[in-house]
């Protein structure tokens, strides 16, 4: 993908990325697994894909997956790991949401999960928040 400007700030957009990447490698921690990033434009929209093999977020969770508070702990994950406080997929939401943008969320249980972003893309420098 060529090099693309989206109208969020460098320190906020590695925020978001940050926040998914360490989900995702929570979620393949017992059995390993793929990570993959991918992205492409259309329509003045910057779309980006992260995508994990792990555990997945059971349905019941994944309606609440954005709220404060919210986390999702495994029999693999609670094993000498300190309890998350369930923020990071918050922060992340409003600092997308704050963009312009949307994020959400698709995943099967015991087979990964896909977390969608999609970001106006600007025009200019002078346009990034």
């Amino acid at each position: 993908m060529p090099d693309v400007l989206v109208a969020i700030s460098p320190l906020k957009f590695q925020q978001v990325l940050v926040n998914l990447l360490l989900n995702a490698k929570r979620a393949m921690q017992c059995d390993g697994g793929k990570l993959s990033i991918n992205g492409r434009v259309s329509g003045g929209l910057v779309h980006i894909e992260v995508t994990d093999t792990g555990l997945g977020i059971p349905e019941a969770i994944r309606e609440r997956l954005f709220d404060p508070f919210v986390t999702h702990r495994d029999r693999c994950l609670d094993q000498g790991e300190p309890k998350r406080t369930g923020l990071g997929l918050c922060i992340c939401r409003d600092l997308v949401r704050a963009a312009g943008g949307s994020i959400g969320v698709e995943s099967v249980v015991d087979t990964g999960a896909t977390f969608h972003i999609e970001f106006p893309q600007a025009d200019d420098l002078f346009e990034k928040i």
